[in-house]
């Protein structure tokens, strides 16, 4: 619903988009009128159906003129004509929405390869202002495109109405509490009706006409005009003027609306009163997009004679208007069908971008699909790209005399199939060929560009800036672009500096905000800032540059790399919520390209090792690193391999997963990845490869290296230079806003300040690493920064320890460590050692099942005589002595004992009775299960036995007792 800031806010609707006003006599429906009211009142999604001429739409819009006036200004009209192909009614939809947003700008390309980005985008637009949407006439679109959009629209839709009308029902199961059937008007409404229209008639012959209408009031009309009823049909052109038969026939060629300026360019137009008169009739529709055959009536227009030469006409004119691409989209259709074929090339030649721009790649290219003409070729080409679907690439082949264009889109192609090296070679030659032609600078600048992206990700960074470094840019947008892609390789190649010198020159010559290259540029100084660590230069070059991230679709559901790029600027920026949020829709995205896999898989597994969604990381990590080696990216090999490093030191396994021997590693990779192994083999005694030479720039260098130094000076027993280390680690990162490194470095704090004993400084490290791993969104770091505050007073009580040992995908390091504090079975590495060592690790007495220390349970403090159960409640058993008796009795005959020993044992008899002694065991049975059960009528800590009571299975017990202290009888 409109929210009153919303409405102040949302700009004017374009005028061929409001709502028309509602007819100006109205008759009958107020039941059918209450219950739509009713149904747009309940949910996101009403349907109104029926068979054509009902009034269908006329209800809509009295309905909503009169219930709804407050909303009436502000809803979007959108009616869908009939068009072959069939309209994809979601593409229709969001161009509406984002004609009402005055988006400048639509990321087709991206939007069309997701159908359910899309959707969500569309949505979101909606939902955004509270805008209500009339969808008429949906019965003209692709059954599937219109189910999928139905349903979308009434399970997610929030703020925004949906109103539907259709020739016919969904049938779907989320709208069959919101579907109105409407049937025909009743003889007495239509009576009314027809005597209202048409006065001066006979009260028998109204009745009659009303009978004769069968319902309808379209055809009421029909017969008031004088046609015979059971000929009302073939009748409905009687007595049309003939000067309005030219207008007639040239609108029987359209399916679109045709303003009236433009059809006066066509056709000589009757008087005003002559289309107001075929209005009235049902002949023509008119609204603000035009005039419009009804659909009735075409038919009956089309074979009335010979209309190939007026659609040869019509489709010269639409040819020439020159900014409306569904005009040039309808005469191409014309030409097609006529077929006249060196037209509809000519036409594709001079309008293929605009039609491309629009999003209407998918109607283009089913028009496109069945006319066997190599001449289309490159068209069929440059849709394919422009989808990105395999399916539409794998279908489309390079044109037999093809231009250089056409191989720079073939080279594109292979891309999107995430054939690199292919890609390559084509856009080499494309790029020398283009160098060679007199007007082929652009085109040799985008040749290079993709030939130098395809050269990098194989690992041949220095190639691929010996390509740059040969090409030549005109104008301040074009030398912007090839030095920000020369910093990119510069940084792969560990020359961060001289990277860095390339985006200030940029900054100081400034750009040009509104040129297509900014969207590029944005995307590529993410990369190149995310990779080296400096998210904060990052945000300060976007803002100097006024490179926002833009808004309504091209911010989340985009240009599959811009959604890639916003999302690792997210996870590096500390935004791992809207990073996850952005991952979860290019993922769909994802599962349509080869090339965007390995990438997305990178980025999420980035995103999951800081947040602690470690469970299945290693195969995910196989996966991204087979792919990748498939795709030839080698890049994203050796991020897998780096990563693998970090999942092993995170997990304390001395294994890591992934073989780096074969890796193709660029000097930048390759400083990483011998950081990431020096910690490694520190934390598990192995031989430690060299330290890297790390350059200044790369702060991810920078902060593994100081962590390795951290992690060997603690192990060999000097915990200040460890705290020293960390805290550089900590510094560098904050200073370049670098969230994950932030988080490791403050993890590594608080270990060193753990083996210092300075419990004070210990308090607020991990504090602060909460602090800062809450406002990032990781429950990772959050759950070892209360691991640490446990460890305050020394080692934590086994309660302390419950909650941390299921979190062995989520916090591994306080997993492992709480279940050594348990004495179950963990994989330490030397810190870990370390570290407990320093605790004073108090291990615990005899527990009934060991086994199951891996699991949060519940247990006996025999020193300070309570219970501690799962949650963190306790139960104090200092007053109860008998109670905490039977409980200790139990735990001594490990964990199951008879009536008899506990009774002997709790009461320090010498001999028992049963029918002196059950009685009172069970009613202190009773007491322990009210205290100790969650369900006492369902025992599962305390269960009864064959012959007497014992510890459940459920949960494990433990007992632990103060070190050194005799256990109180």
């Amino acid at each position: 619903m409109f929210r009153p800031d919303d409405r102040a806010a949302a700009p004017p609707l374009p005028l061929r988009h409001r709502l028309p006003n509602a007819p100006p006599l109205f008759i009958g429906r107020a039941v059918e009128r209450r219950y739509l009211g009713a149904l747009i009142r309940r949910a996101p999604v009403t349907v109104v159906w029926g068979l054509g001429g009902l009034g269908k739409t006329s209800l809509v819009l009295h309905t909503l003129h009169a219930d709804f006036a407050d909303q009436a200004p502000r809803v979007l009209f959108v009616s869908l004509r009939p068009t072959e192909p069939p309209a994809a009614v979601e593409v229709e939809l969001l161009r509406a929405v984002a004609d009402a947003h005055r988006l400048a700008k639509v990321e087709w390309s991206g939007l069309l390869a997701d159908p359910d980005g899309l959707l969500a985008t569309l949505i979101d637009l909606a939902d955004a202002l509270g805008y209500w949407v009339v969808l008429d006439d949906l019965h003209h679109a692709d059954p599937r495109s219109a189910r999928d959009v139905l349903g979308a629209l009434a399970r997610y839709a929030r703020q925004s109405r949906w109103i539907v009308t259709s020739r016919r029902n969904p049938l779907l199961p989320e709208l069959v509490d919101q579907t109105l059937a409407l049937a025909g008007m009743p003889p007495t409404d239509l009576y009314e009706l027809a005597s209202r229209c048409a006065p001066h008639r006979a009260v028998r012959d109204l009745h009659q006409v009303a009978d004769a209408s069968a319902g309808s009031p379209w055809r009421l009309r029909q017969l008031l005009t004088g046609s015979d009823a059971a000929r009302v049909s073939e009748d409905l052109l009687r007595g049309v003027p003939p000067e309005a038969t030219p207008l007639l026939e040239a609108l029987a060629a359209l399916e679109l609306p045709l303003a009236p300026a433009t059809l006066a360019g066509l056709v000589p137009l009757p008087s005003p009163d002559t289309i107001e008169a075929l209005a009235q009739r049902g002949i023509l529709e008119c609204s603000s997009e035009g005039l419009r055959l009804h659909d009735v009536a075409r038919p009956l227009i089309e074979t009335g004679g010979d209309l190939r030469a007026r659609k040869a006409e019509v489709a010269r004119a639409l040819a020439a208007a020159d900014d409306d691409p569904l005009s040039a989209l309808e005469a191409l259709r014309l030409l097609l069908s006529l077929g006249h074929l060196d037209e509809a090339v000519a036409l594709l030649e001079s309008r293929c971008e605009l039609v491309l721009g629009a999003g209407l790649a998918p109607r283009l290219a089913q028009l496109l699909a069945p006319v066997d003409l190599p001449r289309l070729a490159s068209f069929r080409l440059r849709c394919a790209v422009e989808i990105g679907d395999p399916a539409a690439l794998d279908a489309a082949a390079l044109p037999r005399s093809p231009t250089l264009g056409d191989h720079f889109l073939w080279a594109a192609s292979h891309v999107l199939r995430g054939r690199l090296a292919e890609a390559a070679a084509i856009a080499a030659r494309v790029r020398s060929a283009a160098m060679a032609a007199p007007e082929g600078a652009s085109l040799a600048l985008t040749a290079a560009i993709l030939e130098t992206g395809c050269l990098g990700e194989l690992g041949r960074a220095g190639e691929a800036l010996g390509v740059l470094g040969v090409i030549q840019a005109a104008g301040r947008d074009g030398a912007a672009l090839l030095g920000v892609h020369r910093a990119r390789w510069l940084m792969q190649e560990g020359r961060a500096a001289e990277a860095l010198e390339c985006i200030e020159t940029i900054v100081a010559a400034g750009i040009d905000g509104a040129a297509p290259t900014t969207s590029e540029l944005r995307d590529e100084l993410i990369v190149l800032f995310c990779y080296l660590g400096r998210v904060r230069r990052l945000e300060q070059v976007l803002d100097t540059l006024a490179l926002g991230a833009q808004r309504g679709p091209a911010l989340l559901f985009g240009a599959r790399r811009s959604l890639l790029t916003e999302g690792l600027l997210c996870v590096h920026a500390g935004r791992l919520d809207p990073a996850r949020e952005v991952f979860r829709e290019v993922e769909r995205l994802a599962r349509r390209t080869t090339y965007l896999r390995p990438f997305l898989l990178a980025l999420d597994a980035e995103r999951r090792l800081i947040t602690g969604e470690l469970e299945g990381m290693e195969a995910l990590l196989c996966t991204l690193h087979d792919e990748a080696t498939r795709a030839g990216h080698a890049l994203n090999q050796c991020f897998a391999v780096v990563t693998a490093y970090r999942v092993a030191i995170a997990r304390g396994k001395p294994r890591v997963e992934l073989d780096a021997s074969a890796l193709r590693a660029t000097p930048y990779w390759a400083t990483l990845l011998a950081a990431a192994a020096r910690l490694h083999a520190v934390l598990h005694g192995l031989p430690p490869p060299a330290v890297p030479a790390i350059a200044e720039d790369i702060v991810h260098g920078r902060v593994l290296s100081a962590l390795g130094a951290a992690a060997e000076r603690a192990i060999a027993g000097d915990p200040e230079a460890a705290r020293a280390h960390a805290s550089a680690a900590y510094a560098v990162a904050r200073e370049h806003g670098h969230v994950p490194g932030e988080l490791e470095a403050l993890r590594m704090s608080c270990d060193a300040l753990l083996l210092a004993g300075d419990a004070a400084e210990l308090s607020h490290a991990a504090g602060l690493l909460r602090e800062r791993a809450d406002a990032a969104g990781s429950p990772r770091f959050s759950a070892e920064a209360r691991w640490f505050t446990a460890t305050l007073d020394g080692a934590p009580h086994p309660s302390a320890l419950e909650s941390f040992l299921e979190l062995v995908d989520v916090a591994p390091v306080a997993a492992r460590r709480s279940r050594a504090l348990l004495d179950a079975p963990a994989a330490l590495d030397l810190l870990d050692r370390v570290v407990l060592d320093a605790l004073g690790r108090r291990r615990a007495g005899p527990a009934s099942r060991r086994d199951a220390a891996s699991r949060a349970g519940w247990g006996l403090d025999t020193a300070a005589r309570k219970v501690w159960l799962p949650g963190g409640r306790t139960v104090e058993l200092a007053a109860r002595a008998i109670l905490y008796r039977i409980l200790l009795g139990i735990a001594e005959r490990g964990g199951r004992a008879t009536k008899e020993q506990i009774v002997l044992f709790a009461w320090e008899q010498r001999d028992y009775h049963p029918l002196r002694d059950d009685k009172r065991l069970h009613v202190a049975i009773r007491k322990l299960r009210l205290l100790l059960e969650d369900d006492p009528s369902r025992a599962l800590r305390l269960v009864t036995t064959a012959d007497g009571y014992a510890f459940g299975e459920s949960e494990p017990f433990r007992r632990v007792a103060a070190e050194g202290s005799p256990e109180p009888r």
